[in-house]
């Protein structure tokens, strides 16, 4: 009961900052009068795909992520980040799929980036037995589902490059363990390409 109420907070909150940030203010537009490739804001023309790593910041160790425009100032992220180890009979792995809406403001190359959405993540460990030391083994599995956050700065480069720096807010809700669950805040960089 307790998880319900902190989701619907949660959701609450989400909801309330994508209507103060302008979310809600889009308004459809005749197709024939948006340039489907490009978005020309004073002499600048904004490419309407980027794909770039993000290290630490929505996937704790780095995010792989593509991003679309969807309308001006108004981006779609998708990003996955895996990470694994393995040795002997024991195996750590994670990996965090985070799907955000970033909203831009500034009319230059470089602008304001805020933007909320939501995190899949998993976290396991699996250690196999050792009969020779009387070790039992060990498995344990998280599995959690959160909103996150972004506050941050991008910066278009004339050569088509993408860099963003900024901090990524989130908090977790535990499908199946309490564990990780809760707020915390990661600082993120990322470098890669418009096109």
């Amino acid at each position: 009961m307790e998880k319900k109420i902190l989701f619907k907070n949660a959701l609450a909150v989400w909801l309330t900052f994508f209507s103060l940030s302008g979310f809600m203010n889009i308004y459809a537009q005749q197709a024939d009068s948006v340039d489907t490739n490009n978005l020309d804001i004073e002499n600048h023309q904004e490419l309407r795909n980027a794909i770039y790593v993000e290290l630490i910041g929505t996937g704790y160790i780095y995010t792989f992520n593509y991003e679309r425009v969807i309308s001006k100032d108004l981006h779609l992220r998708i990003g996955a980040m895996y990470f694994g180890l393995r040795k002997n009979s024991g195996r750590i792995q994670t990996y965090n799929f985070p799907i955000v809406v970033n909203k831009t403001y500034g009319q230059r190359r470089g602008k304001l980036e805020i933007g909320a959405g939501l995190l899949f993540s998993n976290f396991s460990i699996q250690f196999a037995n050792d009969e020779e030391s009387d070790y039992s083994g060990l498995q344990y599995l998280l599995h959690h589902v959160g909103v996150t956050g972004t506050l941050g700065y991008r910066h278009n480069l004339k050569s088509n490059g993408l860099i963003r720096i900024g901090l990524q807010p989130r908090y977790l809700f535990g499908i199946n363990d309490d564990l990780l669950n809760g707020f915390s805040v990661s600082p993120g960089i990322s470098f890669g390409a418009s096109f």
